[in-house]
């Protein structure tokens, strides 16, 4: 007694993106007066209408690309959802991959998963250092480089359509077995290439044969890589090397920071073809230089800061009010009533505020008076180590916090080594409006 049952499946309906060459556009235009778009969609509706041998093939491609499709609802009939095709895009060929960064994979096959960045693998050249696609194309004619492009946008290209000037099966299936080949020839470069082989890359990679730079892989989509290799430029490689061994005491994240925008130019014009030697003059050294000056800078910063609280607690334990006193015991913050008091002491007619956003600008033709309190104030300044540039006259539109009139201040700029202090000319403060 025979037993059978009826399979569970779906009917399979195969949607192709590809682009048509601008020859054949050409061709079709010439012979027919119609201009087609560069991008196609080919659809197989039914499998079972194609020969066996043209399905055999169709099925092969099928399972070795990864097409997202984008459609559209349209009608619903009988329970049915009608879609339309609004947009398709083949996102992998074998084991390449496109990720979410829109950036190309290389997954490993008897693997958990691990991939290479196709982008992070290098080849030398003559002066240049290039990446795995530069070298392939390199080697492609013409018609081949345009078919890498349309394989790289999803949409592999079909160079040709004949003299019926139309899209028929057999263009599809050789523009997808043409970009299976093209992309057979890219892995294998990627696996034979030069790359960092460790897991985790931050900011540089130094090894005998290449210096790697990395992009900020925090920002979205991250930059590409770069290289150096020893073999391409030999002199570019060890300045390479002598200028990262200056960064070994900079923080992490600024040497990340400065060698994001190294990777962001790299790439672009006016650096992409140009050697090793001038983009690691250019864009490496200036990096560098940037990114010790921020390191020193903060450093400076640190102990100017360090600096300035250990003079503020002695001014505090000596001559600061019980308020003061107790503010800072108790760790509130209360520089502000440090800079007002010490202010009372060594510069009494001035104040640490003229209100919340300000507007502050030169003064232009200052008074008489305004010129004798600034005299006064240079005096002041300099017992107090204030260089005359940090003292100036200026007009002020005050905050409407403050009660001081809008007119012309004498500013001093770095009190302390780092306020601003001001004192109104005029001495006229707004006088409030009181009905009665």
């Amino acid at each position: 007694m025979s037993v059978s049952r009826k399979l569970n499946g779906r009917h399979l309906s195969l949607v192709l993106p590809v682009t048509l060459s601008h020859r054949a556009r050409r061709d079709v235009l010439l012979r027919t007066g119609v201009q087609p778009t560069a991008g196609q969609i080919f659809v197989v509706k039914d499998l079972t209408d194609l020969e066996p041998a043209l399905r055999t093939r169709m099925i092969d491609v099928w399972e070795k690309v990864n097409i997202h499709v984008d459609e559209t609802e349209i009608a619903v009939v009988g329970g049915q959802s009608l879609t339309d095709i609004t947009g398709a895009r083949n996102d992998g060929y074998l084991w390449l991959q496109r990720d979410a960064d829109e950036r190309w994979t290389r997954y490993l096959p008897d693997t958990d998963g691990d991939s290479i960045d196709v982008d992070a693998v290098f080849y030398p050249t003559p002066g240049r250092t290039v990446n795995a696609f530069e070298h392939l194309r390199a080697t492609l004619d013409q018609s081949q480089s345009e078919a890498l492009d349309a394989m790289l946008a999803g949409a592999p290209l079909v160079d040709d359509l004949g003299e019926d000037n139309d899209l028929g099966v057999a263009h599809v299936l050789a523009a997808y077995e043409r970009a299976l080949g093209i992309t057979q020839r890219l892995i294998e470069l990627v696996d034979a290439g030069i790359r960092d082989k460790s897991y985790f890359h931050e900011g540089y990679k130094i090894t005998e044969d290449a210096v790697f730079l990395y992009p900020d892989l925090g920002q979205r989509p991250p930059n590409r890589p770069a290289a150096i290799l020893a073999h391409a430029n030999p002199q570019a490689y060890d300045q390479a090397r002598r200028l990262l061994a200056q960064l070994d005491s900079v923080p992490q994240v600024t040497v990340i920071e400065k060698l994001d925008r190294v990777c962001c130019h790299w790439w672009s014009s006016p650096y992409a073809e140009e050697s090793d030697a001038r983009k690691v003059d250019d864009l490496l050294h200036i990096a560098v230089v940037n990114a010790l000056s921020d390191f020193r800078g903060a450093q400076a910063k640190r102990q100017a800061d360090e600096d300035y609280e250990q003079r503020r607690a002695q001014w505090i334990d000596k001559h600061g009010s019980q308020r003061l006193k107790r503010a800072a015991a108790r760790g509130y913050r209360h520089d502000g009533i440090y800079r007002d008091e010490r202010l009372h002491v060594e510069l009494p007619d001035f104040v640490g505020s003229v209100g919340r956003k300000p507007t502050v600008r030169e003064l232009v033709n200052p008074s008489e008076h305004a010129l004798e309190l600034e005299a006064q104030a240079l005096a002041r300044a300099e017992a107090l180590d204030i260089s005359d540039d940090r003292v100036r006259l200026v007009y002020v539109q005050t905050g409407q916090d403050v009660d001081w009139e809008d007119g012309e201040f004498v500013q001093i700029d770095g009190y302390l080594g780092r306020h601003t202090v001001w004192r109104s000319v005029s001495g006229e403060r707004i006088q409030p409006d009181i009905p009665f």
